[in-house]
């Protein structure tokens, strides 16, 4: 009978190590039994990652971080375990940020090509590619870091705020209403201006088309008259009319230098004026 006891006392303790040691494995993440390959990343910084926490990789779950350890010149590696089935990226980097509001944490593979516009998070990444064999990692800003930086944003808003408000006082106020109102005054003015002097730009334009109207009919007619000189005159006739002019010729340039000559030098009775005998005419 206290066999009995002992091998039920012993089977009951052996049963309890077995499922404390499988509560353990399941809350590390560790599959007993199942064979999974190993990756390595390393980080600045890694935040408030926790051995456990899963690895997603195009959005499943791929494995989980099995240890975080210190490495040489500031570094952190980061040893993740993943499913044999699960392929990675031509380039892949891995990136550390919050899974949830309560503060839980993931890895996530992704291509160097599918990096946010960061630049802090792409020098984290050049910064851990110098190693062969280890993946670039960077850790993107947690929800209490982004808050706080909300926080601030918000307080700077409020401290343009209140000067806006100081500066934009009740004068201030007054005066814009002033200046709308003399723009409201202007525009009225302007239309009224416009509505009046709208007859007299018709009128004008009417005036304007008048004038070339007559300005065509006196081209035509000149045009007209041209067209019966050519025509009345012949080639004779044009040759005897440029004749007479070149035989006149001497004789108006005579006079022209008789006008030019100062009589009055000679005696200043003597004043010549060629055109004086035609004038009574």
């Amino acid at each position: 009978m206290k066999r009995t006891n002992d091998a039920i006392v012993g089977l009951v303790v052996v049963v309890i190590v077995v499922a404390l040691g499988g509560s353990l494995a399941w809350v590390k993440g560790t599959d007993v039994g199942k064979r999974q390959n190993e990756v390595i990343a390393r980080f600045h910084d890694v935040g408030n990652a926790r051995v456990g926490n899963i690895v997603v990789i195009r959005g499943v779950v791929g494995g989980r971080i099995q240890g975080i350890e210190l490495a040489p010149a500031g570094w952190v590696d980061v040893r993740m375990k993943l499913d044999p089935s699960v392929q990675l990226p031509a380039e892949p980097v891995v990136l550390l940020n919050e899974s949830s509001l309560f503060g839980e944490w993931q890895a996530t593979i992704v291509e160097r090509s599918a990096l946010p516009h960061d630049e802090t998070v792409r020098q984290q990444i050049a910064d851990a590619s110098r190693e062969h064999g280890v993946l670039p990692g960077a850790t993107l800003p947690g929800i209490g870091k982004l808050t706080a930086v909300a926080g601030q944003i918000a307080g700077d808003v409020a401290n343009v705020a209140g000067r806006v408000e100081v500066a934009f006082d009740d004068q201030a106020a007054r005066e814009l209403r002033g200046s709308i109102r003399n723009v409201a005054d202007l525009s009225k003015t302007l239309a009224t201006t416009v509505r009046m002097h709208a007859s007299d730009l018709d009128t004008l334009t009417n005036q304007l088309r008048t004038t070339i109207a007559t300005l065509n009919r006196t081209a035509v007619t000149v045009q007209g008259t041209a067209q019966r000189i050519d025509s009345a005159a012949t080639s004779q006739q044009v040759r005897d009319i440029i004749e007479n002019l070149a035989a006149y010729r001497g004789i108006l340039d005579e006079i022209v230098k008789l006008r030019m000559l100062d009589l009055t030098d000679i005696h200043p009775a003597v004043v010549f004026d060629p055109t004086l005998p035609y004038r009574g005419r």
